[in-house]
């Protein structure tokens, strides 16, 4: 979420207002201040990766999650 605003703003040209960075910088800084989940609600396919430290290499992952999964699991207490 942030890479993407941050590729938007590199991206900008001097004349530009970067009205849409701005409104996405509020809505991720009220999420923050919320301290929502902000994958709480999502479902669909989630790309993510991470750094190995077997072979010092990315490696991706996707994660499918279902609608219909999340009437079947009750939420643990932490």
């Amino acid at each position: 979420m942030l890479e993407d605003v941050q590729q938007d703003l590199d991206e900008l040209e001097s004349y530009e207002t970067a009205y849409s960075v701005r409104v996405r910088l509020q809505q991720i800084g009220r999420l923050i201040d919320a301290k929502e989940d902000i994958l709480a609600e999502k479902t669909g396919m989630f790309r993510r990766g991470f750094f190995s430290l077997v072979d010092s290499t990315f490696r991706p992952y996707s994660v499918r999650e279902l609608r219909a999964w999340r009437n079947c699991v009750k939420p643990a207490p932490l």
